[in-house]
């Protein structure tokens, strides 16, 4: 199921966009964003793709390394999406 796949970046995309910017790699912060802010638009996430949104435009205009707060706010409402759609962790996942 594509939730999966949602619930699983949500997990992820913060912590790799955290390396990043501790490599100072804004096209990765970018592509990070980026992916999870599909996700969520998918999912119905609008906190989280704000969030993303702000974030991949900072990344765009190499500012996202300059403006930890923008990374701590993706992780912030990342967490929130995981707790939203916990339910979702109960259903078999397909092989």
């Amino acid at each position: 199921m594509m939730i999966f796949v949602f619930l699983n970046e949500t997990k992820k995309t913060p912590r790799r966009a955290r390396k990043a910017e501790a490599a100072t790699d804004e096209p990765k912060i970018r592509e990070q964003t980026h992916a999870v802010k599909s996700c969520a638009g998918t999912f119905g996430g609008k906190k989280l793709q704000t969030a993303a949104q702000e974030l991949e435009d900072l990344a765009s205009h190499s500012n996202a390394c300059s403006d930890g707060a923008a990374i701590t706010r993706v992780r912030q409402v990342a967490g929130e999406a995981q707790a939203a759609y916990a339910d979702y962790n109960d259903y078999p996942q397909a092989s």
